[in-house]
């Protein structure tokens, strides 16, 4: 059972250790960049990351289970509800979307082409379906996940409706919005139920699932480097040089192994995972200036300046938008790591605290999903597997709208439903718990 629950914190280091790796030694380099204050700050990040998450898994070691269960056929006739709702949803969102936007794609496109026409030529019209989704993206999320989980339990009809919500919410996504980012979050979503199911099964694991898994994931890096190359043909991208600060290595030995076509997409791809840390650096040697609350998220800064009318002149200016003033290099358009954008208003030790906590919550999810399977507690952990990839990038589950709202009332919801929907082949198991 060990070895299960600290899975995540050894793919969480490797993770980390990787992209600090690219970061240090791939195809970009960098002006005055002294990658041993990066390295130092990571350490100590990691150092705190690891004990939180140990934290997090070995305190309340026993099952813990609410006195107050909710029977699983409550929870899953709620379950049936979203799935009809949400499907409905999307269909008028691509209805609505297409009577204002239109459908036009060129003869002979490929998706690669379509998914960045649609990036480029958005446009943000007001439409009221895509508005209510903004405010109740988290039932999405909850058919996403649970929807795969208990796939084997639903009946055919509502099969069908699961995997119609993942065909309509990928077509929203590639021809209205291109947002590549976007079908990622779906395959995580999509695919963190499957591996909680196959770990939770006393099955051991084929080798042949390996082996697809691992074909799965070249596909998907496949799919991602291939749209990169899409981007950069025909928006005619430079590649030389990110603000003068960061320049590419088309010999470095990497790049040289790819293919002429690729060579492009590949550095770029370099780029997306792992450029983020230098802005890290170049933060870290700016005097802290608190931004009053208003650094760490795009969407809670928007509705609160629009709600009680701030002027942006009343708290200091963040940490990305400083770099750019005086470096040259913008913080908003290339990726700074998250921990700028927090500690525009908690500090960089803060910032170390508060990330180090998210990997707490994110063990104590992997923790209950294991242990107890709790549902709403394998939908949180899927959503904070997002937060905890995009460490090296930016933080990600606050900077839209639509991500702020489902996080807080995802949390919000666990904090009042973890551990209380319970299975029927469970209920001795909390008795004697209860006993005990």
């Amino acid at each position: 059972m060990r070895k299960k629950l600290y899975l995540p914190l050894k793919i969480f280091i490797i993770y980390i250790v990787t992209t600090l790796l690219a970061n240090f030694f791939g195809p970009w380099e960098y002006v005055q960049y002294n990658k041993i204050i990066v390295l130092g700050f990571m350490i100590i990040f990691s150092i705190f990351a690891i004990f939180g998450y140990h934290r997090g898994i070995e305190s309340d070691v026993h099952i813990y289970y609410s006195k107050r269960p909710i029977r699983f056929n409550y929870g899953f006739r709620a379950l049936k509800i979203l799935i009809v709702f949400m499907t409905i949803l999307y269909f008028l969102i691509i209805i609505e979307k297409t009577i204002v936007y239109g459908v036009s794609i060129a003869p002979n496109s490929s998706i690669f082409d379509i998914l960045t026409t649609s990036y480029g030529n958005k446009d943000f019209i007001f439409t009221y379906s895509f508005w209510l989704l903004s405010y109740i993206y988290i039932f999405d999320i909850f058919v996403k996940v649970l929807g795969i989980y208990f796939f084997n339990k639903l009946s055919f009809s509502f099969k069908a409706l699961v995997l119609l919500n993942y065909a309509l919410s990928l077509w929203h996504v590639i021809i209205f919005d291109g947002n590549q980012k976007m079908i990622g979050d779906m395959l995580i979503y999509f695919l963190i139920p499957i591996i909680i199911k196959l770990i939770n099964s006393s099955k051991k694991i084929k080798p042949k699932i390996f082996i697809i898994s691992t074909l799965f994931a070249i596909l998907f890096l496949g799919f991602f480097i291939s749209n990169i190359g899409s981007r950069v043909e025909r928006w005619n991208l430079s590649i030389e040089t990110i603000d003068g600060r960061a320049f590419s290595n088309l010999e470095h030995p990497i790049v040289r192994m790819v293919p002429t076509d690729f060579k492009k997409p590949v550095i770029l791809f370099f780029n997306y995972f792992s450029n983020g840390y230098y802005g890290l650096y170049l933060s870290l040697n700016l005097p802290y200036e608190s931004s009053m609350g208003m650094g760490s998220s795009f969407a809670f800064r928007e509705i609160i300046t629009r709600t009680f009318n701030i002027s942006d002149s009343s708290y200091s200016p963040t940490y990305g938008e400083r770099i750019n003033d005086v470096y040259g290099y913008d913080g908003y358009s290339n990726w700074i790591s998250i921990f700028p954008w927090i500690a525009s208003d908690f500090t960089f030790f803060g910032a170390i605290l508060i990330v180090s906590f998210g990997v707490f919550l994110f063990a104590r999810a992997w923790k209950y999903s294991i242990v107890n399977r709790d549902p709403v507690s394998i939908v949180v952990f899927a959503h904070l597997t997002i937060f905890i990839m995009y460490i090296p990038n930016n933080n990600q589950l606050l900077q839209t709208k639509q991500s702020l709202i489902a996080t807080l009332f995802m949390f919000i919801i666990w904090v009042i439903y973890r551990n209380r929907i319970v299975i029927e082949k469970d209920e001795k198991e909390i008795a004697t718990y209860k006993k005990n």
